[in-house]
């Protein structure tokens, strides 16, 4: 019964090393019908558990949104916290996608501006999305 005992043990922490692996990135496009192959790169970067990380948090907004006096405007950065890699976002209200702006420098503002953002990371599900509205006057 023992031995039975330490053979459970045994496949359960393997499985818990495969879960609890950091994924890679993994963004190989190419269709050369190896294993490199777009359609195995989540399942070969994610330990065979795609999305097994969870829900990834709400990216952050500063200055936060609210109503803003300024002749000038200003910017907006977007936070993340890892493992977020990538935030999508969108400005003109709509809901951003993977094939929306990605986030790489505080986004000018110089109206009045909704934006919509999220973070995606390979092996974890997309966080919901941050929405904020900056009324400039």
């Amino acid at each position: 019964m023992q031995a039975a005992v330490r053979d459970v043990t045994a496949v359960l922490g393997a499985f818990a090393v495969i879960v609890g692996t950091a994924c890679a990135t993994s963004n190989n496009s190419g269709d050369d019908g190896g294993a490199g192959d777009a359609g195995d790169a989540e399942a070969d970067t994610c330990g065979m558990v795609p999305d097994s990380g969870g829900l990834l948090a709400e990216p952050t907004f500063n200055p936060p949104e609210g109503m803003y006096q300024t002749s000038t405007g200003f910017t907006v950065t977007i936070s993340f916290n890892a493992p977020c890699q990538t935030v999508y976002y969108t400005t003109d209200g709509s809901t951003p996608t993977a094939m929306s702006m990605m986030y790489t420098a505080p986004i000018p503002l110089a109206q009045s501006t909704t934006i919509n953002a999220y973070c995606s990371a390979p092996c974890f599900h997309d966080s919901r999305i941050a929405s904020g509205f900056w009324q400039l006057s």
